[in-house]
């Protein structure tokens, strides 16, 4: 959500913007001095490719909004897309007082993977960048599995999560040789690669059991 919201502020990709100490929030995070510049495009495929926290935050920051208010677009968002058990309180998904379900991440997923800015962020397998002040350069490689490892599953929308309270968490967009796609939402799998087995494993279900009849989709939420 973190992403649609930003998005919808009509960020410029190129503006070169510094991380503070205020974006250190824990979790997986951007290995980069605080005062570091780099771009908004930077940021971004930091926080959906490599899952970092601090670009996440430092992407709200500078969105235009206070975060009061985007945080509170992020809840209105949430309701227009019918997430009726979803609550937001900050930008990275860290606080353990965000709360959903797998049903209204599903729903979050199909819409946010309909973007093709977020589409192609999310399927990045690896980034490259310079930051500077100091300068360094950096790659940030995608921590969702699922996109190098199985030729049956085609991967089209991607990401992974982690949080103490909830374990391993992944949203996933594939479809398969058929083209047929399905979106898959598992929560609370043991380890990082139990969700991928488990998404995997819900993908090829649905392709398997679903009526695939013309223009239909499916969506399999598991927790």
């Amino acid at each position: 959500m973190t992403a649609v919201t930003f998005l919808e502020q009509k960020p410029l990709w190129t503006r070169r913007v510094s991380l503070k100490e205020e974006d250190e929030v824990g979790g997986g995070r951007l290995r980069l001095s605080v005062g570091s510049l780099l771009t908004i495009r930077d940021l971004f495929y930091s926080a959906l490719v490599g899952s970092a926290n601090n670009a996440a935050m430092a992407l709200a920051r500078n969105s235009g909004l206070t975060r009061d208010v985007y945080i509170r677009e992020m809840n209105i968002r949430a309701a227009t897309l019918g997430m009726t058990r979803t609550r937001f309180f900050e930008p990275t998904g860290m606080d353990p007082r965000n709360t959903t379900t797998a049903d209204d991440m599903a729903r979050l997923a199909r819409y946010a993977f309909q973007n093709y800015t977020i589409r192609r962020a999310t399927t990045t397998g690896e980034y490259r960048f310079t930051a500077t002040s100091p300068r360094v350069a950096k790659i940030i490689k995608n921590t969702n599995r699922l996109l190098v490892v199985d030729p049956d599953i085609y991967i089209t929308g991607g990401k992974t999560g982690y949080l103490d309270e909830s374990k391993y968490n992944l949203a996933i967009r594939a479809r398969d040789e058929k083209r047929s796609e399905v979106v898959v939402v598992v929560f609370g799998a043991p380890t990082r690669d139990a969700s991928f087995d488990e998404a995997k494993a819900l993908a090829k279900w649905a392709w398997t059991n679903y009526d695939w009849s013309p223009h239909s989709s499916a969506v399999a939420a598991g927790n």
